[in-house]
């Protein structure tokens, strides 16, 4: 197992399952991400990765938000997303009556996560997407497609096919 760091994250190189560590558990997932720090070039080569960038726009699955500011994204091979459903990159979100770490209330909160970067999809094909509302009385999240929220943003040489997009009736 090789440890390589990346400022504040220790990232587990060249495994084929997870380790743990203490309380901390490494898994060779985000690795494509890790990798194209310094250069902030990035390839993604399967549709796990693809729903890894989307995790890491939108700040999920323990992983701090980056909206790829100056950073080039590339598709590496066409993805089928066939199976499961997408949750679009960057988003807005609403919370009614929120309550913060600190014991705080409010009545309404929002958070905007953009991607910011540049997502060339060399002419491949994104097929089989399906996209669906995500709303309920207290939470809304606007925005539906393969990015749900853009800013400063450019989006090229992609082509989305055969996909099932439902956005929240707003």
């Amino acid at each position: 197992i090789d440890l390589v760091e990346h400022g504040k994250t220790t990232v587990v190189e060249n495994t084929d399952t997870s380790v743990d560590i203490g309380d901390i558990q490494i898994t060779d997932a985000y690795g494509w991400y890790y990798e194209g720090r310094e250069s902030r070039e990035y390839v993604l080569s399967s549709p796990e990765e693809l729903y890894e960038f989307a995790d890491i726009i939108n700040g999920e699955n323990n992983m701090e938000a980056d909206n790829f500011s100056g950073a080039v994204v590339n598709l590496g091979a066409d993805m089928d997303l066939s199976g499961k459903v997408w949750v679009p990159a960057g988003r807005r979100i609403t919370v009614k009556n929120f309550t913060y770490e600190d014991g705080t209330y409010s009545e309404w909160r929002r958070e905007y996560r953009a991607f910011q970067g540049t997502f060339d999809g060399q002419g491949h094909v994104i097929s089989n997407m399906t996209v669906e509302p995500v709303s309920d009385n207290d939470v809304s999240i606007l925005g539906a497609g393969l990015f749900a929220h853009v800013a400063d943003a450019t989006i090229c040489n992609l082509v989305i096919k055969d996909c099932d997009v439902t956005g929240a009736d707003r």
